[in-house]
């Protein structure tokens, strides 16, 4: 290899021209093609590759939106259930009062009552 006249990239195309060849195409015609090929292919795996990136996203849409849908159910479960637990400790509290009230009349309420003996 020198300086002034590098090697020849091996991955070229050479041309030849048409000149002189009257039957055929040359080989400038016949790398177009391939190019033109190989674009081809290249978009049609690229619009493969769009068509199942489209269907992942589908699939994973689908699924976020069942799983907003679930945790709007299970927020609206939660509430009822925050619901229920404040009827039942406000019942706990009526009862423990009755208790208190019928059991226990002289007590009075905040303050223990000593045991005399």
């Amino acid at each position: 290899m020198n300086a002034y006249f590098p090697e020849k990239p091996k991955n070229t195309v050479p041309f030849e021209s048409s000149k002189g060849k009257e039957s055929g195409d040359s080989e400038l015609d016949r790398s177009g093609r391939a190019i033109i090929s190989l674009l081809h292919e290249a978009a049609e795996a690229a619009r493969a590759n769009e068509e199942r990136a489209m269907i992942v996203a589908r699939n994973l849409s689908d699924k976020v939106q069942a799983a907003e849908e679930r945790v709007t159910d299970l927020e609206a479960e939660l509430a009822q259930s925050e619901k229920h637990a404040l009827r039942a400790e406000e019942w706990l509290l009526r009862l423990h009062k009755e208790i208190e009230d019928k059991f226990f009349p002289h007590r009075e309420t905040g303050s223990p009552q000593k045991n005399v003996r």
